[in-house]
C-alpha cells in the first residue's frame, strides 16, 4: 500500500514541476533572450522485496536549458558582422549624399567658375562680369570648405559615438564578470537557467557593438577575448576599452585596452565588428580617402589657378597675385621622439601628390617613408623627395623619431579667397607674342608662360630669329643685342629665357621670327582667362585626370563603395536571420509545443492524484475490515 501512495505522490510533485516548468516558457514566450526549459525524469532506484524489485516512483533529475553553443555563437558572430556593415553602410551613405548633391557638392560651383571664366574672357573690361567672376571664386571656396567642414563634423560625431559605444562596452563586461561570478558560485547547487540566459544575451549586445570571442570554462564561466585574443572578460575579472589621444594619429585618437598602467593598442585592421568596428572601417575606407582627395583636389586647383594667374596683368598693369589661400602641409611630431628635430615639407609639384598621409621614421641616418594609402615604402637620406613632396630635417633627429605628414588633410577647410577687389583680377596675358607677318615657314609658337614672375627680363621684349631651319636667335627687341645666337632647334621642344618659356612647333625656315612682349593692352586683353579657362581641362591629377574628371571620379568611388556595403548588408542580414532562427529552433519557444506539453503533463498529474485516490480507497477499505 506504501508503495503504491508513494510513487503517486513523487508522481505528482514531478508533473507539477513539469508543468511549472511549462508555464515559464509560456510566460517567457516573447522574453529577449530566454531559452526554453525542458524537465528531465528519472526512475528512482527500486528496494529489494522478496517477490522482486519495487519501484519507488520518479524524480526530477535537471531542468535544462535547451541551448546550443555553437548555434549561439553563430549568432553573435553573424550579428556583429551584419552591425559592422550596416553602420558602415548608414555612415558612407552620408558622405555618398554630400559628393554628390547639386546643391552641397562640387561640381556646380566649378561649373560657375568656369562659366564666369569665359563671359570674364569675353568681356575682360566690364566689371559686372568682373564681380560675378570674383563671386564665383568665393563660392568654389565655401563650397570646398562647406565640405571639409561637414566631413570633418562626421569625424567628430563617429568619435563621440565610438566613446559611447566603448563606455557601454566596458559595462557589459562588468555585467558579463559578474553574472559568471553567481554561475560559477551556483554552479554545483543548479538553478542557473535563466542567469545564463542573461550573459548570453549580455555577450550579444557586446557582439553588436565589437567583434567578440567566447571561450567556455570548466566551472560555467565564459571568458571573452577581441581583437588578436586580448581577453576582456576572465572568470569575473574585466579590462576596459578606452580610446585616447594619439599625436601621430591624424585624428588624434587611439582605441587601447587594458588597465592601470598597462595598455595596449587595439589594431583598427581587426576590429572589424560590432558598431565599433563599422565606425573604424568607415574612417578608414570611406571617410579618410574622402578626405584626402577632397583635400588633394582644393590644393591642386587653388595652387593651379594662383600659378597661372601670377602670370597676368590686371588693369592697372600690375602683376597678378595669388586667388586663393591654402594652409601648407601638415607635420605631426610624436611625443615620443627624443630629440628637437623637426621636418620641413617642401611641395614641389602639385600634379604628383598622392590622396595620403605619410609616416616618417628616421634611423641610421635615412629617412624611412610608408605612404599610409596603399602601405609602399621609400627610404633615403634627407632631403627626400616623394611624390611631389620634398622631406627635409631641421636638427639632428634621433634613431627611432617619428613623424605624421598631411599634405591634403586640412586643405579645403582652410582654402579661401585672397581676393577682394574685382579690379584685382589678373585676366590679361603678362606676355604677347606677334608672329612675323612675312613669315616665310610654316612654324606656329605656342602662347608665352610665366615661369619666374619676379624675373626683370619679363619687362623686355624679345626676339626669336631663326638663321636656318634647325638653329635660331636670341634678340633684344630695343637693343638688337644677341641674348643667345645659333641654338639648336626642335620641333615641340620648350624654349626658355627671362623668366618665360614657350614652344615652336611645325617646319621653320631661314628669316621666320617671334616677337615675346609685355601685354600693352591689360584693360581689354584675355589672355590670361583663357589660360585660367584652360586649366579645367589640364590633367592636373598624376598627369592622368582633370580636376573635373577626379571630383567625378571620388562621386563614383563613394557611390561604389556604398552600393557593394548595401549589397553586403543585405547578405549579412540573410545570413544572421538563418543563424537566428538556427538557434530558435531548439531554444526558442514555440506556444504550439507547450501547449501539447502542459495537456500531457495534466494529464500526467491528474492521473497520479487518480492513484492517490485509489490509495485512498483501498487503505480505507482495510480499515474496513480490521475494525470489525
Amino acid at each position: 500500500m506504501s508503495s503504491v501512495l508513494n510513487n503517486a505522490t513523487t508522481g505528482l510533485l514531478a508533473f507539477q514541476r513539469a508543468i511549472a516548468t511549462t508555464s515559464q516558457n509560456i510566460a517567457n514566450a516573447n522574453t529577449e533572450g530566454y531559452s526554453r526549459q525542458r524537465i528531465d525524469l528519472d526512475s528512482i532506484s527500486p528496494s529489494a522485496h522478496y517477490a522482486g524489485a519495487v519501484g519507488r516512483g520518479v524524480r526530477v533529475d535537471n531542468v535544462e536549458r535547451l541551448h546550443n553553443e555553437f548555434s549561439t555563437q553563430r549568432v553573435i558572430e553573424s550579428s556583429s558582422a551584419y552591425t559592422a556593415e550596416d553602420t558602415h553602410l548608414n555612415l558612407a551613405s552620408r558622405i555618398d549624399a554630400l559628393v554628390a548633391d547639386e546643391a552641397l557638392g562640387l561640381s556646380p560651383a566649378m561649373s560657375e567658375f568656369d562659366a564666369a571664366l569665359q563671359d570674364a574672357a569675353a568681356n575682360p573690361s566690364s566689371a559686372a562680369v568682373r564681380e560675378v567672376l570674383l563671386g564665383s571664386g568665393q563660392a568654389l571656396a565655401d563650397r570646398f570648405s562647406s565640405m571639409q567642414i561637414e566631413l570633418s563634423s562626421t569625424r567628430n560625431e563617429v568619435a563621440q559615438r565610438m566613446d559611447s559605444d566603448i563606455n557601454e562596452v566596458n559595462e557589459l563586461a562588468l555585467s558579463v564578470a559578474d553574472l559568471n561570478r553567481r554561475i560559477t558560485l551556483l554552479g554545483t547547487q543548479g538553478g542557473t537557467n535563466e542567469i545564463e540566459d542573461q550573459r548570453d544575451l549580455l555577450i550579444g549586445r557586446i557582439a553588436d557593438l565589437i567583434d567578440v570571442k567566447t571561450v567556455s570554462q570548466d566551472n560555467g564561466a565564459v571568458n571573452l577575448a577581441i581583437g588578436n585574443g586580448q581577453w576582456l572578460v576572465t572568470d569575473s575579472m574585466t579590462r576596459e576599452m578606452r580610446i585616447v589621444s594619439d599625436a601621430t594619429e591624424p585624428s588624434g585618437q587611439a582605441l587601447q585596452i587594458g588597465g592601470g598602467d598597462l595598455w595596449e593598442n587595439l589594431d583598427d585592421n581587426v576590429t572589424t565588428g560590432g558598431s565599433i568596428g563599422g565606425y573604424l572601417a568607415f574612417a578608414r575606407d570611406t571617410l579618410s580617402p574622402t578626405e584626402q582627395r577632397l583635400g588633394r583636389l582644393a590644393r591642386v586647383v587653388a595652387e593651379g589657378i594662383n600659378e597661372t594667374h601670377r602670370s597676368g596683368i590686371k588693369p592697372d598693369g600690375t602683376t597678378g597675385q595669388d586667388w586663393f589661400d591654402v594652409p601648407g602641409p601638415l607635420v605631426i611630431e610624436s611625443p615620443d621622439n627624443t630629440s628637437s628635430a623637426s621636418l620641413s615639407i617642401t611641395i614641389d609639384d602639385n600634379s604628383a601628390l598622392q590622396a595620403s598621409d605619410y609616416e616618417v621614421r628616421h634611423s641610421a641616418g635615412n629617412l624611412y617613408v610608408t605612404r599610409r594609402s596603399d602601405g609602399e615604402t621609400f627610404d633615403g637620406a634627407a632631403p627626400l623627395s616623394i611624390d611631389g613632396l620634398i622631406i627635409a630635417l631641421d636638427g639632428t633627429p634621433a634613431d627611432g623619431d617619428t613623424f605624421i605628414v598631411s599634405a591634403n588633410g586640412a586643405v579645403a577647410t582652410g582654402m579661401s579667397q585672397r581676393l577682394t577687389d574685382p579690379m584685382d583680377i589678373a585676366l590679361a596675358r603678362r606676355l604677347g607674342v606677334d608672329i612675323g607677318l612675312e613669315n616665310p615657314g610654316r612654324a606656329t609658337i605656342e602662347q608665352p608662360s610665366v615661369t619666374d614672375v619676379l624675373h626683370p627680363g619679363l619687362d623686355s621684349s624679345v626676339e626669336i630669329v631663326f638663321t636656318a631651319d634647325d638653329t635660331y636667335d636670341v634678340i633684344d627687341s630695343v637693343s638688337g643685342t644677341a641674348l643667345a645666337s645659333n641654338m639648336s632647334f626642335t620641333s615641340g621642344e620648350a624654349i626658355a629665357y627671362n623668366g618665360w618659356q614657350t614652344r615652336i612647333s611645325g617646319i621653320p625656315q631661314l628669316g621666320d621670327s617671334f616677337t615675346i612682349s609685355p601685354g600693352d593692352t591689360p584693360s581689354t586683353d584675355n589672355g590670361n582667362a583663357l589660360a585660367l579657362s584652360d586649366l579645367q581641362d589640364a590633367l592636373s591629377i598624376n598627369g592622368t585626370r582633370t580636376s573635373v574628371d577626379e571630383y567625378a571620379s571620388l562621386v563614383s568611388y563613394v557611390g561604389g563603395s556604398t552600393r557593394q556595403l548595401d549589397t553586403r548588408a543585405q547578405g549579412l542580414s540573410t545570413l544572421l536571420a538563418e543563424a537566428q532562427d538556427r538557434r530558435d529552433a531548439l531554444s526558442g519557444v514555440s506556444l504550439d509545443e507547450e501547449a501539447v506539453d502542459l495537456s500531457r503533463f495534466t494529464q500526467a498529474y491528474q492521473a497520479s492524484a487518480q492513484v492517490v485516490a485509489t490509495a485512498d480507497t483501498l487503505f480505507q477499505n482495510l480499515l474496513a475490515v480490521v475494525s470489525r
